[in-house]
């Protein structure tokens, strides 16, 4: 069986989708293929919305 970190990026990056903006910086500290996932601009871009929304 494979972990989580085998995971295809595009199944990682719709689950860091649900991630605040403090867990969706540190999951991209756990490996590699997790800060590739984790640094998907669409990511980024929702957190920004979401941060100035709130603002």
């Amino acid at each position: 069986m494979k972990s989580v970190a085998h995971l295809p990026q595009d199944v990682l990056v719709h689950v860091f989708s649900f991630l605040d903006f403090q867990s969706l910086a540190s999951v991209g500290l756990v490996c590699w293929p997790w800060n590739f996932a984790a640094s998907d601009n669409r990511l980024w871009q929702r957190q920004y919305a979401t941060f100035f929304r709130d603002s």
